[in-house]
């Protein structure tokens, strides 16, 4: 099974793609970060759109594992994560797309020798291959 998991930063959308198993360590397949320069630029919306359309072409077979951040309340997500987090979502196709809660991907143990700034989405791609969540309505 491939997963990518999904992680936001500021204006930075963070992706490891990893493929494996409950019953073995998950393999890292790719990763990548994309940035948004600004949230009320059209160009800027349309190149990260692009870049999040060319990973998620790329690894069609995947299904996603999205670390879920709270709309709401002291620690809600900004305007860059939330539209990038609706770029995914609206370029995810016919791919499987599931949330994954930061208390369930911050209980699965970290990858070696991946950065840090990585390790929340491969965080959450490994809580999808471990257990299967609810998929989000479309």
């Amino acid at each position: 099974m491939k997963v990518v998991g999904v992680d936001f930063d500021a204006n930075k959308v963070l992706f490891v793609v990893v493929e494996g198993g409950p019953e073995g360590e998950p393999s890292i397949v790719d990763t990548k970060r994309f940035r948004l320069d600004d949230t009320r630029d059209a160009d800027a919306m349309k190149k990260v759109r692009d870049e999040i359309r060319g990973l998620l072409a790329a690894h069609a077979d995947a299904c996603l594992s999205i670390r879920s951040k709270p709309e709401n309340g002291q620690m809600r997500a900004g305007a860059a994560a939330l539209k990038m987090e609706a770029l995914v979502l609206a370029e995810s196709g016919s791919a499987e797309v599931s949330f994954v809660s930061s208390v369930k991907a911050g209980k699965m143990p970290e990858a070696p020798g991946l950065f840090a700034y990585l390790q929340t989405a491969y965080k959450a791609a490994s809580a999808r291959l471990v257990e299967k969540p609810k998929k989000s309505k479309k």
